[in-house]
C-alpha cells in the first residue's frame, strides 16, 4: 500500500486486505466449521433484529397516525441506547476488532478515521439498530408517505448522530478500561446498572402514579437531544421551521460528536500507548513470594490434581470479571424472589420454594455452563507445560473440572439457603430432584466443554474488555442448553404431582448414571485428543 494513495482507494486495499486473511483462513477445516458456526448464531441473531423492525414499524405506524409524539420518541430513545449498549452486551460472545493494528500500515489519517465509522456501521449492534431503525422508517412512510423524504432525512441525521457517538464513547470506553482496575470497576458499575434496571417494573407497579410527574420532567428535558428531536417533528407534524431546527440540531450534535472523535482517533494516530506495563519485581521479592506457596491438599484427590485445581482458584482470583459473572444468578435470584412471591400473583409461580428453587438453579446453570467450554483461555503459553508435564492429560481436565464442580454446588447451596430465607425451604425431595438435575446437566456440559475446550481452544487475557468465543463453541452451547432443558423439563413436570414424584426420581437417578459414563468415556477421549491436537492448541493458545 503506497503512503500516496487515495482515501477511498486505502479503504477499499484495507477491505480487501480483511477479505484476503478471513478467505486465506479458512484453508483448515476447524476454520470451516467455526464461520459455520458463527453464520449460525449471526442468523438467529437477524432474526431478532427482523422481528424487532416489525415491532418497531407497528409502533412508529401507530405513533404518527395517533399524532403521538412520546410514542415515536420512546421508539427512537430504544434504537439510541441500544447502539449505544448492545456493544457491551455482544463483546462477551463477539471477537473484538482492534483498528489499532491498522496503525503499521501507511494509512492517511482520513482513511483511518473513515474504516472506524465503518466498523461502527458493520458491527453486530450497528446492524441490529439499522435494521430496527429501518422499521422506524418503513412504519413511518406508511402513515404520511406525502412526508417520507423529510422524514428519512432526518432519520438519517439521527443514525449519523447515534454513529458518531457510537465511536466517541467505544474509543473512551477504551482508554478508560486501559487499567485492569478501571475496568473491573466500570464492569462492576456496568452489571449493578443492569441489576437495577430489573427492578424498575416492580417499582412502576408500586410508585407508578407517583413517579408520572417525574417521568413527564424528564421528557421535557430529553426534548432537545435526538431522538426527541425527531420523535417531536415526525410525529407531531411539525412546521417547516420546526423540521429545519430539528435538522440543525442534528447538525450540531453530528459536528460536536465528529471533533470530538477526531481528537480521540488523531492521538491514535500520533501513536498515543494504552498498553500497561509489567511491574517490575526483585529477586528477592519473587523467592520470598516462591517460598510462600503451598502445595494444596484435598481428601480424596490426588496431588496431581490438587496443583491443577490450586492453579484454576488463583486463575479466578485474578479475574475479576469472571468473579462478578458468578454472582450474576444470585443477583437474578434476589430480583427473581421479590418479582414472584407476590401474593397478588396468582398461579403456578405462586407455588412458593417448590418452583422458586428449580428456576433460579436452573438460571445459574445457564450462566455457569458456558464457562467450562474454553478451559484453556487463561492458561496462554503455559498450555506447553501441561502437554510436556509427565502426567495423563485427564489429570489437568479433572482439576479444571473440579473446580467448577465446586462453584456449581456453592451456587447450589446459596440459592437453597437464600430461599430457604425468604420464601421457606422447598421440600426436601424436590431438593434432592434438584441437585439430581443438576449432577446431570453438570456432567454433560462438562463432557461437551472438555471437548469444545481441546478442538476450538481461545485464548483470553485477564480483565480485556472485549473476549472471544468460537462461533462454532456458542452454537454448542445453545445445542447442549437445549437438549438438557427439554430433558430436564418434563421430568420436573412429574415431580410437581405426588404420584409420579418417584417416576421422577428415578429418571434422573438413571440419567446421572448414564451421565457419569458418558463423562469418565470423555476423560479418556479428550486425554488422547490433547496429544493429538498439540499444534493446534500451542499455535492457538501461544500466540500474541
Amino acid at each position: 500500500m503506497r503512503a500516496g494513495s487515495g482515501v477511498w482507494q486505502q479503504v477499499w486495499l484495507v477491505a480487501g486486505l480483511r477479505w484476503r486473511l478471513l478467505r486465506n483462513s479458512l484453508r483448515s477445516p476447524r476454520k470451516q466449521l467455526e464461520l459455520i458456526g458463527t453464520l449460525l448464531v449471526t442468523g438467529l441473531g437477524g432474526l431478532v433484529a427482523l422481528g424487532g423492525a416489525l415491532g418497531f414499524a407497528a409502533g412508529s405506524y401507530a405513533a404518527v397516525r395517533r399524532g403521538s409524539p412520546q410514542l415515536l420518541t420512546v421508539l427512537l430513545w430504544a434504537i439510541f441506547l441500544a447502539w449505544q449498549l448492545l456493544p457491551v452486551l455482544i463483546a462477551a460472545f463477539a471477537s473484538g476488532t482492534s483498528l489499532r493494528g491498522l496503525l503499521v500500515l501507511p494509512l492517511r489519517f482520513r482513511a483511518f478515521f473513515l474504516l472506524h465509522l465503518a466498523y461502527g456501521i458493520f458491527d453486530p449492534a450497528g446492524i441490529i439498530a439499522l435494521v430496527w431503525l429501518g422499521g422506524v422508517l418503513v412504519g413511518v412512510g406508511l402513515a404520511a408517505p406525502q412526508g417520507l423524504a423529510a422524514n428519512a432525512l432526518l432519520l438519517l441525521g439521527f443514525a449519523l448522530c447515534t454513529l458518531l457517538l457510537n465511536r466517541l464513547l467505544y474509543l473512551w470506553l477504551e482508554r478508560l478500561l486501559a487499567r485492569r482496575r478501571t475496568r473491573e470497576a466500570l464492569f462492576l458499575i456496568f452489571v449493578l446498572t443492569m441489576f437495577g434496571l430489573q427492578f424498575v417494573g416492580l417499582a412502576a407497579e408500586r410508585w407508578g402514579k407517583n413517579l408520572a410527574p417525574l417521568l413527564q420532567q424528564v421528557y421535557d428535558w430529553t426534548q432537545i437531544l435526538p431522538p426527541g428531536l425527531v420523535g417531536a417533528v415526525v410525529a407531531g407534524g411539525g412546521s417547516t421551521g420546526a423540521w429545519l431546527g430539528a435538522l440543525l440540531g442534528l447538525c450540531g450534535y453530528g459536528v460536536g460528536c465528529g471533533w470530538l472523535l477526531r481528537r480521540r482517533l488523531l492521538a491514535q494516530y500520533r501513536g498515543e500507548d494504552l498498553s500497561e506495563t509489567a511491574t517490575v519485581h526483585s529477586a528477592q521479592a519473587v523467592e520470598e513470594k516462591a517460598a510462600g506457596k503451598f502445595l494444596w491438599e484435598l481428601p480424596g484427590v490426588s496431588q496431581q490434581v490438587a496443583a491443577v485445581f490450586a492453579k484454576e482458584v488463583r486463575y479466578l482470583l485474578r479475574n475479576g470479571f469472571l468473579l462478578l459473572n458468578l454472582f450474576t444468578p444470585l443477583f437474578f435470584l434476589v430480583f427473581l424472589t421479590f418479582a414472584l412471591t407476590s401474593k397478588e400473583k396468582p398461579g403456578v409461580l405462586s407455588r412458593g420454594p417448590d418452583v422458586l428453587f428449580p428456576m433460579a438453579v436452573g438460571y445459574a446453570v445457564l450462566v455457569l455452563a458456558p464457562i467450562g467450554y474454553n478451559s484453556f483461555a487463561f492458561d496462554g503459553r503455559g498450555i506447553q507445560f501441561f502437554l510436556i508435564a509427565p502426567i495423563r492429560f485427564r489429570i489437568v481436565l479433572l482439576g479444571k473440572n473440579l473446580l467448577l464442580g465446586m462453584i456449581w454446588v456453592a451456587e447450589f447451596v446459596v440459592i437453597w439457603l437464600w430461599i430457604g430465607w425468604y420464601a421457606g425451604l422447598p421440600r426436601a425431595a424436590l431438593t434432592l430432584l434438584t441437585l439430581a438435575a443438576m449432577a446431570f446437566v453438570m456432567l454433560v456440559h462438562f463432557s461437551a466443554g472438555n471437548y469444545m475446550s481441546l478442538t476450538y481452544p481461545q485464548r483470553f487475557d485477564f480483565g480485556k474488555f472485549r473476549q472471544r468465543q468460537s462461533g462454532m463453541t456458542v452454537l454448542v452451547i445453545l445445542a447442549v442448553q437445549l437438549v438438557v432443558l427439554g430433558i430436564c423439563a418434563p421430568v420436573f413436570f412429574l415431580a410437581f404431582r405426588p404420584q409420579t414424584l418417584w417416576l421422577a426420581g428415578a429418571v434422573f437417578v438413571v440419567l446421572v448414571a448414564l451421565s457419569g459414563k458418558l463423562y469418565r468415556w470423555s476423560l479418556e477421549h479428550c486425554s488422547r485428543l490433547a496429544e493429538r491436537r498439540r499444534e493446534v492448541l500451542t499455535e492457538e493458545l501461544c500466540k500474541g
